[in-house]
């Protein structure tokens, strides 16, 4: 929109909505506004396979626990150079009721410009951030499963399936971080376990013990704890510890890798929990977070396309003449719209929804709300409809295009 088209259409707004000649302001969409929305949104639900239909104010969600169960399979060993999109395809996105965008996604060789209509670019990207999240989320959740019982072959198919992963695991540093921490807490479990088998020396290992228990506290709260250090400087800080020797009692090599292996699994247990609890929650929350995010999003693609072509339509210089019928009243306007994907500037609609030929517009100011029911005829040439506001004003409304869309 030109600079002399937003001034001018901000000084004509305001006297439309009556700031401060006239009590003009804005809207309930028409009865046959709605039946028409109801209509289109009945449509979807019967086209939508086994989508989960529901209209935008009340879009149900996955059941994520049994979702994230049933593809535990793929979500834990994904082959590390394919790309995601190809899990999301098939099985992942019809197991979230996202199958027209699977579908789309899985079309060969769309032509560009129906590509480019359909959005199918930011699509891809979406889909593949989801995918790589639930991938994520699916490690939370087995980290949280391994801090229950801490045993030594979980701990290993816990440290494979980080390594297995880390081409998909989310690049984000908080993320990563923890990632990394799980990953050397499960590699320590793992081979406390290799070192069971191994003869100790019971009488050795309690003087060990005993010399670790007297010299570094075990309570949380207490400056220097274990749990302290686990913070602050990771399993490093750790091993240095398991490394100090009783005065007096050489140990070997062997003799300190078991002695260490077995303190860490028995008086070190409830702290590595804990850890691992942690680091599980808040891993399984952000995960879980991003991936919700990128599903409503994939639920509501097609009603993002739907309203970019509206958008598109509507794009463009308008001269609108406006009948309130309260007080015969008649006015004229130059209303501009911009591109889909641009901001609309000041003064303009508070809301635009653009469902085929129909228009719905929103418009807000100090408190006074008017909407507007339109059509779009005359091979989108003329914009006709009617206006209500809370001010008790009603009318008609014409428009014809005085300028074509201004390019991005």
């Amino acid at each position: 929109m030109g600079t002399s088209h937003a001034s001018a259409q901000r000084v004509i707004i305001a006297s439309y909505l009556g700031i401060p000649q006239m009590p003009l302001i804005w809207l309930l969409l028409l009865g046959f506004t709605w039946t028409s929305l109801e209509q289109r949104a009945s449509a979807d639900t019967t086209s939508s396979h086994n989508d989960t239909a529901a209209p935008a104010f009340g879009i149900l969600p996955p059941d994520w626990d049994n979702v994230l169960a049933s593809l535990s399979t793929t979500l834990s060993k994904p082959a590390p150079e394919t790309d995601p999109l190809v899990y999301f395809i098939e099985p992942i996105g019809p197991a979230l009721g996202l199958r027209d965008a699977a579908a789309t996604l899985g079309t060969k060789k769309l032509p560009v410009v129906l590509a480019d209509e359909l959005l199918v670019s930011d699509l891809a990207a979406t889909a593949r951030h989801m995918v790589r999240y639930m991938v994520t989320w699916n490690l939370a959740r087995a980290t949280l499963q391994l801090s229950e019982n801490l045993g030594a072959a979980a701990s290993a198919e816990l440290y494979s399936q980080i390594a297995d992963q880390s081409a998909w695991l989310t690049a984000a540093s908080d993320g990563m971080t923890m990632v990394q921490s799980i990953n050397e807490i499960a590699q320590a479990l793992a081979s406390g376990g290799t070192t069971e088998s191994v003869p100790l020396d019971e009488t050795r290992y309690r003087a060990y013990a005993t010399h670790l228990d007297a010299k570094y506290p075990m309570l949380p709260d207490v400056p220097g704890s274990w749990q302290a250090v686990l913070e602050t400087q990771g399993l490093g800080g750790w091993k240095q510890r398991l490394a100090d020797s009783p005065d007096g009692i050489q140990l070997s090599d062997q003799e300190q890798t078991v002695f260490a292996n077995r303190y860490l699994s028995s008086r070190l247990r409830l702290v590595l929990r804990h850890r691992l609890h942690q680091h599980g929650s808040q891993l399984a929350l952000s995960a879980g977070e991003a991936v919700s995010k990128d599903w409503f999003s994939l639920r509501q693609w097609k009603d993002t396309v739907r309203q970019r072509r509206g958008r598109t339509r509507l794009c463009g210089s308008w001269q609108w003449t406006i009948h309130n019928h309260r007080n015969h009243g008649e006015q004229k306007l130059l209303v501009t719209f911009p591109p889909p994907g641009t901001a609309q500037s000041s003064g303009g609609p508070a809301e635009i929804v653009v469902l085929g030929d129909v228009v719905y517009l929103r418009w807000e100011a100090s408190g006074r709300v008017q909407e507007d029911s339109l059509l779009l005829s005359k091979e989108g040439q003329r914009l006709e409809g009617t206006f209500v506001n809370n001010a008790g004003g009603w009318g008609s409304i014409t428009g014809k295009r005085t300028a074509a869309c201004e390019k991005k």
